[in-house]
């Protein structure tokens, strides 16, 4: 799945920044909780797909969306607008969330996909 690597690479880094502090700091004591996997809507779909960038996140998300390869962002955008679809978001919900008109979503789903998107309402 594209995105995962870096979404495994903050969890370790989290256990080892956990471990270092346990011993940088003498008398306190620091526990890493790592209950495993448990179902959440993380990567079902659920989550809107924002292609604009957000002012707010500017100064954070902008160096790393321009350090990203531009074909691994369009990789994971279609992988979470095709999850949006399959959750049961509308054409018209997801083209709004990444700044297309539905009918260019629907055209760019028949170019890459080959066929036409069907069962998914305006």
């Amino acid at each position: 799945m594209p995105g995962f690597s870096v979404y495994c690479a903050t969890k370790a880094a989290l256990e080892l920044l956990t471990e270092t502090l346990a011993d940088e700091v003498p008398g306190d004591r620091f526990v890493v909780v790592e209950p495993g996997a448990f179902r959440t809507g993380l990567f079902g779909g659920g989550a809107p797909v924002l292609s604009r960038e957000l002012p707010a996140y500017r100064d954070t998300v902008g160096p790393t969306r321009r350090a990203t390869p531009h074909a691994f962002v369009s990789d994971v955008r279609a992988e979470a607008v095709r999850r949006r679809l399959a959750a049961g978001a509308t054409v018209a919900a997801v083209a709004g969330e990444v700044g297309v008109d539905p009918r260019q979503l629907r055209r760019l789903h028949r170019r890459c996909v080959g066929e036409p998107l069907r069962g998914h309402p305006g």
